[in-house]
């Protein structure tokens, strides 16, 4: 008990000293039964084969296996295995999971639905959730992962459940509770480009009824691109974070958390960059400048991309007998702040094509309540009813394109929504599930053109009524099938800035409308393999996509509209085979057909004449495909523990080998990734008393060198290249 001491009194120091804690999550967090990434055992488990998943998709504590919906699940030491340090990583462990961004805005898609807007004000349509807390902005969503217990991916519109603009999906972050059993620990690793990363996790009892845990972290990088003329290295990345909490469970039926935390972050490699193809407007003024490639870059400064965000939230769940009571309130401040070189160049001419720059800050201050009630029992009929409160103030003191753009903003949003599901089993085997959900939004917004000093004001109301319709029909011990027909939305948008009132247009778009049908089957086949697969058919309109206007000084710019009808439909599978606990081993393949059923007035850019710079044109784009919805993906991944010891411990091999077909970034398929692999690999050697590991990694280790994003502007095609292979080494302690 020696260490257990150190450790209580750890935490009886962060409980005095509570105010913060680190960053997002979703829903009830229920303790899992550790599994690997292909959802197997974990070596170390006396059993063998195939473990049960406890996830918490329909906001109650269900088996994977139990639940009517298409959802990846991956747990804490899974992700660690398959070196998935951030939420960009998913995409290699999550074949029809799609995350990308654009300078410092993530855009996020699963089955072809995702985000295209890359403006403060707009909203993630796969929301992410950490400790059922929603996560505002789209600046929010590309963090680094410390201390999670497991990630739910759940594919498919969830709009009944999750609701706030869950079109495409949703992304469910837990992380780890407190326990009542003593434990530490801490890990240091270090990587190519002089990484360097540590973090720190203790838990315990306080008193009888009462446990704490602290997480902290601390991850830098000298940044993977190098600037030839300035000498400098650049796409850093730093994060710094913190979150504890605090468990109260003074009986079977009651209990509560505290939550906490604060972020601070800096990540540079979407706001770096060079000119694609050569192609740049400052060769108009100088055409001997030099230009960037890859990763040697020519820019006139540093960008960057950082952000702070802080907050709370308290979870209380109360057992009535026959029903749960469960409210979650919370609180957060976000802010971002990043500057681009919208040239990538540094030509020695002054102009306003050389010196073209944007600079962004976005100031979330958001409030949410989640209140639901839901019967508890083993009887046929099941209910589940609810409400949700979301407000968030958006500030942007700073909004700017040089040459021609310079706003300040104010704008609010108020949401509310009820929403609600019944279940009955007919009989053991077949169940009827309905379900709905109504929402009110509410938006204003102010804009301060400091250009033209006018002020533009507008503000807007939307609602909807999203249904869903589930039968569920298991037909044999350990296999069912499903249909589900469902409806989301995603809210309008006043986008941030409303607009510059100099050339009185305000932004404003109409939410979006999906519509989807999906047949599913689950099944273990046997105590060794499992196979859950899934088909669709989506319908999809007033798709909100990225339009070009022209400000007065003559550059381009982008906004956001309603343009498209999208018809989309295709399959995934998620195949499991784990014949001992030594052995697992994952197959997920995802088939996509996303096309824009009509858009007649697609606006476009294309490369001028010249080569310098773009153009905007109008064409329709009906039959083609989709922005960043790959036609297929596929992702291998396995694990095998050596079975004898090794020096008196356990060596373990895994690793992950995803492909991609590839994606577009534009309307017109002018600008895309071409097909590509990714293999991921991990050798560790942990003692027999699990308390020491060590362990080597690598990313990338096909050194693939596809695009990560690019920007259309007037000043050409702004691109920068994923991280390039990488590998390091790290050392885990517990006590």
């Amino acid at each position: 008990m020696k260490n257990s001491a150190y450790i209580n009194y750890l935490l009886v120091g962060t409980a005095l000293a509570f105010s913060v804690s680190p960053a997002p999550s979703m829903a009830q967090n229920t303790a899992s039964e550790p599994v690997s990434a292909a959802g197997g055992s974990s070596p170390g488990q006396d059993n063998s084969g195939l473990t049960d998943i406890i996830v918490t998709a329909q906001k109650r504590t269900e088996r994977l296996q139990d639940v009517p919906v298409a959802v990846t699940a991956l747990a804490g030491q899974a992700l660690q295995e398959a070196n998935i340090s951030d939420t960009k990583a998913l995409s290699a462990v999550v074949p029809s999971l799609n995350f990308t961004h654009t300078a410092s805005f993530a855009q996020t898609f699963i089955r072809g639905v995702g985000s295209r807007g890359a403006s403060a004000g707009d909203e993630q349509i796969v929301p992410i959730y950490v400790d059922g807390v929603y996560q505002v902005g789209m600046t929010a969503g590309i963090f680094k992962l410390n201390s999670i217990d497991r990630i739910e991916v759940l594919r498919g519109p969830q709009g009944t459940l999750f609701g706030r603009n869950a079109v495409g999906g949703a992304i469910n972050i837990v992380t780890k509770d407190p326990s009542f059993t003593p434990s530490a620990e801490l890990g240091l690793g270090y990587g190519r480009f002089n990484e360097l990363k540590g973090d720190l996790y203790a838990s315990g009892p306080l008193t009888d009824n009462l446990a704490a845990n602290i997480s902290l972290m601390r991850h830098q990088d000298d940044g993977y691109a190098r600037d030839v003329l300035r000498g400098t290295r650049e796409a850093a990345s730093h994060t710094t974070s913190l979150r504890a909490k605090l468990l109260w469970e003074p009986t079977d039926d009651l209990k509560a958390k505290l939550t906490g935390y604060y972020v601070e972050a800096g990540d540079a490699a979407g706001v770096v960059g060079f000119p694609l193809n050569g192609n740049t407007a400052a060769r108009r003024l100088d055409p001997n400048v030099f230009l960037g490639k890859g990763y040697k870059l020519s820019n006139s400064f540093s960008a960057f991309s950082d952000s702070k965000f802080y907050g709370g939230s308290f979870d209380l769940n109360y057992n009535l007998g026959g029903a749960e009571i469960s409210a979650l309130t919370s609180y957060s401040y976000f802010t971002s702040d990043f500057q681009t070189d919208n040239d990538s160049t540094a030509s020695t001419v002054a102009g306003p094509l050389t010196d073209s720059r944007f600079r962004g800050v976005d100031q979330h201050y958001t409030v949410t309540q989640e209140v639901r009630a839901a019967s508890t029992g083993d009887g046929p009929f099941k209910w589940l009813i609810g409400g949700f409160y979301f407000r968030d103030l958006l500030k942007n003191p700073v909004y700017e394109n040089r040459p021609g753009l310079s706003v300040t903003n104010r704008g609010t949003t108020h949401s509310v929504a009820v929403f609600g599901e019944l279940e009955y089993m007919l009989t053991p085997e077949l169940s009827f599930k309905v379900g709905a959900r109504y929402t009110e939004d509410k938006r204003f917004a102010n804009t301060n053109d400091i250009l033209s000093n006018k002020i533009v004001k507008d503000k807007r109301k939307w609602n909807d009524f999203s249904p869903r319709f589930t039968i569920d029909y298991a037909f044999a011990p350990h296999q069912r099938i499903y249909f589900t027909y469902s409806e989301a939305f995603k809210s309008g948008v006043i986008i941030q800035p409303v607009t510059t009132a100099s050339i009185n247009f305000i932004n404003v778009v109409d939410p979006e409308k999906l519509r989807s049908y999906e047949i599913g089957y689950k099944g273990d086949l046997s105590s060794q393999f499992r196979a859950n697969l899934a088909a669709y058919y989506y319908d999809y309109k007033d798709v909100q996509v990225i339009g070009q206007g022209v400000l007065p000084s003559g550059a381009l710019f982008t906004f956001l509209q309603n343009a498209a009808q999208e018809k989309i439909y295709g399959a995934d599978a998620d195949l499991t085979f784990a014949p001992s606990r030594s052995v697992t081993m994952g197959l997920a393949i995802a088939w996509l057909h996303a096309r824009y059923k009509n858009f007649p007035k697609a606006a476009v850019q294309v490369p001028r004449p010249d080569g310098m710079g773009n153009m905007g044109i109008i064409v329709d784009v009906a039959g083609n495909k989709v922005q960043r919805a790959p036609d297929f993906t596929a992702g291998f991944n396995g694990s095998f523990t050596v079975p004898n010891d090794i020096f008196g411990g356990r060596l373990r091999f895994s690793g992950n080998l995803s492909y991609s077909s590839g994606w577009t970034f534009d309307f017109i398929d002018r600008l895309n990734t071409g097909d590509y692999v990714d293999i991921n690999g991990r050798i560790s050697w942990t003692s027999a008393d699990d308390r020491y590991s060590l362990a080597l990694w690598g990313t990338n280790l096909a050194n693939s060198h596809r695009l990560l994003s690019v920007a259309e502007t007037g000043g050409g095609d702004r691109a920068n290249l994923v991280r390039p292979i990488s590998y390091g080494a790290e050392i885990r302690f517990k006590f």
